[in-house]
């Protein structure tokens, strides 16, 4: 089974308004923390729960999203092109790569 298919099975639980609301994995663009608040950006809508972007990484399969800036997590599956400084996305979105990021990104996408 290859990413796409694993991906396509996976679902995620994530708290939304109190409600344990199911989103798969294969709808998740990104996520973009905003301080204590991550918004969940999906094929088709943008959902926001209460959490760190830390918390949310530690939450996420590691093998199927990568933190690339501090306000940032990725869908792997979702990624288009990687240029030296952005990660464009499917929907075209262009997500910058954080310095800090930068040799992590690199090293964890060579194993993709």
């Amino acid at each position: 089974m290859d990413l796409q298919e694993m991906v396509a099975f996976e679902e995620i639980t994530l708290n939304i308004d109190g409600q344990g609301v199911p989103i798969q994995v294969n709808k998740i663009s990104h996520f973009q923390s905003f301080g204590n608040y991550v918004k969940i950006i999906t094929d088709k809508e943008t959902l926001i729960t209460k959490a760190t972007t830390s918390e949310m990484e530690h939450s996420l399969p590691a093998d199927l999203f990568i933190r690339v800036h501090k306000s940032f997590i990725i869908n792997i599956s979702k990624i288009e092109r990687v240029d030296e400084d952005a990660i464009q996305l499917q929907n075209q979105l262009k997500i910058p790569i954080g310095k800090t990021f930068k040799r992590y990104v690199k090293n964890a996408l060579a194993t993709k």
